[in-house]
């Protein structure tokens, strides 16, 4: 704003055409007078900016003063308060008569009000009546404002709110004094602080130190020296005041500094780590019932080992491990929609058993295990819209299906982060809780100490006596146990519904609706593994083997590779089973057709075998194809060093005087050459048969020489087939 800064109108005269301005940016600044024209003009040939000022400060005094109830905090803080607003009144009683003229924006006759206001005041024996402080506030009531409050006291303003008191060497220690008879404590100067500093670092820097630990170890490397000269001054009896001589800092000293320089959650963090401080030490400002809105709207599911081994269902004597137990929870009514326990590892294997028995009828599967139940007992066969798990589980492919058939919504929840499933958390700690008094073989917190019993020998239960016994403790869970602060709706309150997990679903199903349902093979179906199969001639190949059903048969898929090439084919799969998979077709009753195994030497395989088979024969074929490349090399280097010695014979045999010669009585040369193989032969195939098969003498004939072979007569190193006639002739 050129030369001006940034003004802020006090008071306008337009009767004057004046308006009377202050420095914002200079809390001091006095004010000025500006012709009303002039500054209009200034305005528009600079493009001064214009804003709307905010409103002079006001607030009810009592308001200001707040509630004298309530603690000795909030009593002394109304009684100050008071005293803040009886300072402001006597203030503006003597300011408020000066601003009745606009000749109190004028220095000069500023200058004589004030003196005459002044000297009337103290006349009067008032309070604050000096020329300086009445000056003082007419800038505060030109600058906050032309009322009252702008006089209040800011006493929140005063020094530096927040900011440590600087203590020098030797002086005096900031803070409330020590009761009498204790220790009055060090100042904390810059010095002691860098000492602090050594004791902060290895306290955020090592997770398990704690803070006095750290603290004695700051104090071993700042004041070790100081204590060995009281020691050799004073021997063991080193009185107390010896020791207040040496300055040594309290540790509430520490502490209070260690909190103020690191704030406390921030090297909690840094100590913990971000995931181990949000499970333990995030604020709670949400639940996760909020995230819902009706059965049905969101389930959560987590897997645990439950805290029990278990018996062979072959022999009871041998042990098997702790089984997993994966649960499905709805989040709106904390009902345990299902379950699955198995000896598998966390997987998708044990997720996709639990999903399909949350969304299909429960009757069944309860019966399987002994327990008799109506549908009304374990309402819960209807699917989800929201489905939270476990990054692991949720990236398998056995989602797809559900995203893609029933428009769920699947959200993965990021690795060490449990409590962002608080509610299927909780959920595994109850189950154990029913389960602890009566099952035996129950993990012990002594196990392995001296003199303490083997728990693991306890125990009796099969897989299938833990599974009926995880149903009764669910039917129980969901039919009669209360939830305690669970946020019912202002309308379950009003029907007097419980915070039952049963009694909500039902009372959510009908004020708010059904959940969607699906047919238990259209669900088991959607929740299977995904992959591709490759048509071929031979059928359908996945992972190594062949499939085929009667309609691909029927519809040609198999005759057509070899015209229209190999095509890719979407199937389902259970990897615990190879003899069947399942094709994807839509216009199949449920969405699938199902193909048989063809290569019988898989059947009753998972792929999981069928797999590490495939690896076993790729090791076998890779070490044979390694010695075959081995063994290669020396059959060449012998190929080799064969027709090299052949070569060689051939160089020193001597040379025939032309292609023509050397290649003429093929025939006759191959003839003698068999004459001469056969008795050999025939020797060596009967002579451990028959001694009458004895080797027979083998006389070579003489070589025709080259001279010879000039001369036109035949030589005998030929190897020509022999003709149809000379074969007669040899015969006779």
């Amino acid at each position: 704003m050129g030369a001006y800064g940034r003004l802020k109108v006090v008071w306008t005269d337009w009767s004057k055409d004046a308006v009377f301005t202050v420095d914002v940016d200079d809390p001091t600044s006095a004010p000025e007078t500006h012709v009303g024209q002039e500054l209009e003009r200034e305005i528009l040939v600079n493009s001064w900016k214009v804003e709307a000022g905010a409103a002079p400060a006001f607030i009810p005094d009592h308001v200001y003063i707040g509630s004298a109830e309530g603690n000795k905090r909030a009593r002394k803080r109304a009684e100050a308060r008071k005293k803040h607003l009886e300072l402001r009144d006597e203030a503006w009683a003597i300011v408020q008569p000066l601003l009745a003229t606009t000749d109190v924006f004028d220095r000069k006759r500023r200058a004589e009000l004030v003196a005459g206001a002044s000297a009337a005041a103290i006349a009067a024996g008032k309070r604050g009546a000096s020329v300086a402080t009445i000056t003082n506030n007419l800038m505060k009531v030109f600058h906050r404002g032309m009322v009252k409050d702008a006089l209040r006291p800011s006493y929140e303003e005063c020094g530096s709110p927040g900011d440590p008191r600087p203590v020098s060497e030797g002086g005096k220690k900031s803070g409330p004094s020590p009761k009498d008879g204790n220790p009055k404590g060090t100042p904390v100067t810059e010095a002691m602080k860098k000492v602090f500093r050594v004791g902060f670092d290895l306290h955020d820097a090592v997770g398990k130190v704690k803070l006095v630990d750290a603290f004695h170890h700051c104090l071993r490397v700042g004041f070790w020296d100081a204590v060995q000269k009281l020691r050799q001054e004073f021997g063991k009896n080193i009185p107390d005041t010896a020791y207040e001589k040496l300055g040594l800092p309290r540790y509430e000293q520490f502490v209070y500094h260690y909190h103020r320089e690191r704030k406390r959650w921030k090297a909690e963090i840094k100590r913990l780590g971000s995931s181990v401080y949000a499970r333990r030490h995030r604020p709670l400002l949400g639940n996760s019932t909020d995230e819902a809105w009706g059965p049905g709207a969101r389930y959560q599911i987590d897997a645990t080992q439950i805290d029990v081994y278990a018996r062979s269902r072959r022999n009871r004597r041998r042990l098997v491990w702790r089984p997993t137990l994966y649960v499905v929870v709805d989040v709106w009514t904390r009902m345990i929609v299902g379950f699955a326990l198995s000896l598998d590892p966390p997987s998708w294997i044990g997720a996709m058993t639990a999903l399909a028995n949350a969304m299909t009828s429960k009757v069944d599967f309860c019966a399987k295990y002994g327990v008799e139940i109506d549908e009304d007992d374990w309402p819960t066969q209807h699917l989800c819209a929201i489905l939270e798990g476990d990054n692991g589980e949720m990236k398998s492919s056995g989602v797809l299906g559900l995203i893609s058939q029933f428009g769920v919504t699947v959200g993965n929840v990021t690795a060490y982060r449990p409590d962002w499933k608080g509610i299927v958390e909780r959920r595994f700690g109850l189950i154990h809780a029913m389960l602890k008094p009566h099952v035996p073989g129950f993990v012990h917190a002594d196990f392995r100490e001296r003199g303490a019993e083997d728990y693991r020998l306890e125990t009796a239960y099969d897989l299938d006596e833990l599974t009926r016994a995880i149903i009764i403790c669910v039917l129980h869970y969901n039919n009669h146990h209360r939830i305690e602060d669970y946020p019912l709706l202002p309308e379950m309150i009003a029907d007097k519904v419980p915070a039952v997990p049963a009694e909500m679903w039902r009372w959510g199903v009908a004020a708010l609706g059904l959940p969607q349902r699906a047919h238990p093979e259209a669900v088991k179906f959607a929740l299977l593994e995904q992959g591709t199969a490759v048509r071929r001639r031979t059928g359908l190949f996945f992972k190594g083997a062949s499939y085929s059903f009667a309609d691909a048969v029927d519809a040609g898929w198999f005759d057509k590779v070899s015209m229209t090439g190999r095509g890719s084919v979407p199937i389902s799969f259970d990897r615990r089973f190879t003899d069947v998979i399942y094709v994807h077709d839509a216009k199949a009753p449920f969405g699938f057709r199902v193909a048989e195994l063809t290569d019988k030497r898989f059947a009753g395989a998972s792929f999981w075998e069928l797999v590490d088979e495939q690896e076993q024969a790729a090791g076998t074929a890779a070490w044979a194809d390694l010695r075959e490349t081995a063994e290669g090399i020396a059959k060449d280097k012998d190929l080799d060093d064969d027709r090299q010695r052949a070569e060689a014979a051939m160089r020193a045999t001597p040379p025939a005087p032309s292609a023509a010669a050397e290649t003429s009585g093929i025939r006759e040369a191959t003839r003698a050459e068999r004459e001469l193989d056969t008795p050999e032969q025939v020797s060596e195939y009967h002579a451990d048969m028959s001694p009458r098969a004895a080797p027979a003498t083998t006389v070579l004939p003489p070589a025709c020489p080259a001279a010879e072979a000039a001369q036109g007569r035949q030589s005998n190193d030929n190897h020509a087939m022999p003709s149809l006639a000379d074969r007669l002739k040899g015969r006779n």
